[in-house]
């Protein structure tokens, strides 16, 4: 398992992420995770909330966990 640090490149990545997608509410720590992946070069996310994370299809990969 691997943790990734948040920090102020992470920060600044999510507002440039809510600039290009417009998202509200509980969708914003959908596009925390996204950027703090996009920040520490992550290509690819595994969840069990693929519709979750459809909106940010053009920068990660996401995969199904039932997938795995």
């Amino acid at each position: 398992m691997l943790f990734l640090n948040e920090s102020r490149a992470i920060f600044d990545r999510l507002r440039r992420l809510l600039d290009e997608v417009k998202c509200s509410g509980k969708h914003i720590h959908d596009a925390n995770v996204v950027a703090t992946a996009l920040t520490h070069g992550v290509a690819r996310l595994c969840t069990a909330n693929v519709d979750d994370f459809e909106q940010f299809n053009s920068y990660v990969q996401v995969v199904a966990l039932s997938g795995v």
